[in-house]
């Protein structure tokens, strides 16, 4: 049998190695037809809208256990934070903040802007009153040009 199935490879063009490929998958694909034909197949009349809605609520169901958005723990990743940080304001992690009424916690969610600088920001804020513009946050010790210009896309006066 396999003598007859080389030589028909033969007269049209494959080589051995291909006839064996061939036959492989093509056995592939007929045993996999005849597991999936026999394999216990729905009762007959059975209703399928039924079965579908009980899967698609348990999917929704999982799905609104979902407790906290992707974008606080990827923050609290890429910056090392805890994700209560991340994620604790109503300025989270992405959104502006606005450095005359922004709580500590608010504050630590601007690039370059941990616990002790938040610290000298609202000291800063508390002894000489608002920030009349957003460069004024420079004269905050420990905030330069540099840092400035990673967070200015970030803050707000308003």
């Amino acid at each position: 049998m396999w003598n007859t199935i080389v030589a028909l490879a033969h007269r049209i063009g494959f080589t051995r190695n291909e006839a064996a490929v061939i036959l492989f998958l093509g056995l592939a694909i007929v045993t996999g037809t005849l597991l999936s034909a026999f394999r216990e197949a729905p009762p007959h009349g059975a209703d399928f809208r039924a079965m579908y809605r009980a899967h698609d609520s348990a999917f929704a169901h999982r799905a609104s256990q979902t407790i906290e958005p992707v974008t606080a723990t990827t923050e609290a990743v890429r910056t090392g934070r805890s994700k209560a940080a991340a994620s604790g304001s109503s300025k989270a992690a992405g959104g502006m903040v606005n450095i005359n009424t922004a709580t500590a916690s608010s504050l630590e969610t601007l690039p370059g802007v941990g616990k002790a600088t938040a610290e000298k920001i609202i000291a800063w804020r508390t002894e000489h009153g608002r920030f009349s513009r957003a460069e004024d946050i420079m004269k905050v010790p420990s905030i330069g040009e540099k840092k400035f210009e990673k967070m200015k896309h970030r803050i707000t006066i308003e």
